[in-house]
C-alpha cells in the first residue's frame, strides 16, 4: 500500500465514474492472519489435505478477505478518511487462490445530495483480469477535506504449531490445446490430463533413491446442453466445476494448488531431494480410433516441459 498521507475526496468533489484501486498478493500468511482474527478456520482455507477433496481441489482464500480489500479502498482512497460505510452487497464469482494478485476497484455510480450518500460499484479481479467479486457499496461521503498521516500498521509474526506436516505443491503449467484436440473436445471426447511427479533423494554412493511418485488426474469435457466446459479434479466432492470459455477451463487444468507431495515422515532432515513434475495429456484415455492419430501426428499429443525443484528439509 501507499505510504505517506491519506487524503479524501469530499462529496462535492466526487465525480460519477471516478474510481480508485489497490492491489495485494495474497499469501499463506494472509490466510493464517485472517483466520486468527476472524475465527474462521474452515478447513477449505486451512488444511491442504481436506481442500484437495473439496470442490476446488486446493486451498482457497476466505471470501471476506477479498471483501476487506474493498473496505480498504473506500476508507483510504475513495472517498477516503471520513467515509461512513453503510452497506455492501457482494457476489463471490470465482475462488481466490494463494499467490493470486487481487485488485479491488471502486467506482462512483450515484450521488444522493440530501444525506451525502454515495453508491459505488465494487469489483475485485485477479492477475488474469477475471472478476472474482462484485457488488455495490453504500457510504456517506465526507463533507470536508481531511488529510491525515497514514497509520503505521504493527509488525505481526506468525508462530505455527508445527514446522510442517507435509510438502505441498503450487504450480501453473503453460500449454494450449491443438486444433484437433479442441475439435475432439467440442464433439464430446473428454480429455484426461495427468500430473506426473517424481521425488528422488540424492545418494553419493549409489543411484538416487526414488521416494515417491504420486500422480493426479484431471478431466476436461464439454457439455453441449449448457454450452460450457467442465473440469473434474478426480478428487472433488460434488459436481465438476463449470466454465463458460475454454480458456477459463484450461486455466483450472494448468493450475495446481495445495497438492501434497510428501508427508513429513517420508523425509530425512538435511538430505537433498529433487522434485520433478510435468502435466501431460493421457492419450491412453482417448477413444481407440483417435489413439491411432497419436502415432502419426504430434497434434494429438500434449505435454509440458519437466520442472525440477530441490528440497532440503
Amino acid at each position: 500500500m501507499d505510504s505517506g498521507m491519506l487524503k479524501n475526496v469530499t462529496f462535492d468533489e466526487l465525480q460519477i465514474g471516478e474510481s480508485a484501486s489497490l492491489a495485494h498478493v495474497v499469501g499463506r500468511d494472509d490466510i493464517a492472519l485472517f483466520a486468527a482474527v476472524s475465527g474462521d478456520v474452515n478447513p477449505a482455507h486451512m488444511d491442504p489435505k481436506y481442500a484437495a477433496t473439496d470442490i476446488f481441489g486446493h486451498i482457497i482464500v476466505h471470501g471476506m478477505w477479498t471483501g476487506a480489500l474493498v473496505s480498504a479502498v473506500l476508507g483510504t482512497k475513495l472517498p477516503g478518511p471520513g467515509t461512513i460505510y453503510l452497506g455492501q452487497d457482494l457476489k463471490f464469482l470465482k475462488p481466490v487462490s494463494p499467490g493470486d494478485t487481487i485488485t479491488a476497484t471502486v467506482t462512483v455510480k450515484e450521488k444522493r445530495p440530501e444525506k451525502h450518500i454515495v453508491l459505488l460499484d465494487t469489483i475485485c479481479t485477479n492477475q488474469h483480469g477475471v472478476q472474482v467479486l462484485s457488488g455495490t457499496a453504500t457510504v456517506i461521503a465526507p463533507a470536508t477535506t481531511i488529510e491525515w498521516p497514514r497509520a503505521r500498521v504493527p509488525d505481526v509474526s506468525i508462530r505455527r504449531h508445527d514446522r510442517y506436516d507435509a510438502f505441498v505443491m503450487d504450480a501453473e503449467f503453460d500449454f494450449s490445446l491443438t486444433a484437433p484436440l479442441e475439435e475432439a473436445l467440442v464433439r464430446g471426447t473428454p480429455l484426461y490430463f495427468v500430473l506426473e511427479t517424481e521425488v528422488t533423494r540424492s545418494r553419493s554412493y549409489w543411484f538416487d533413491e526414488r521416494v515417491n511418485s504420486p500422480q493426479f488426474v484431471r478431466r476436461l469435457f464439454f457439455t453441449a446442453l449448457t454450452n460450457s466446459y467442465r473440469v473434474d479434479t478426480g478428487r472433488s466432492v460434488g459436481t465438476p466445476s463449470s466454465y463458460p470459455t475454454l480458456d477459463e477451463a484450461l486455466r483450472q487444468i494448468r493450475l495446481v494448488r495445495g497438492r501434497t507431495l510428501l508427508e513429513r515422515r517420508e523425509l530425512k532432515s538435511g538430505e537433498r531431494y529433487e522434485v520433478s513434475l510435468r502435466l501431460k495429456l493421457d492419450t491412453t484415455q482417448l477413444p481407440k480410433p483417435l489413439q491411432v492419430n497419436t502415432l502419426v501426428s504430434r497434434e494429438w499429443t500434449l505435454a509440458s516441459d519437466w520442472y525440477r525443484v530441490v528440497l532440503t528439509p
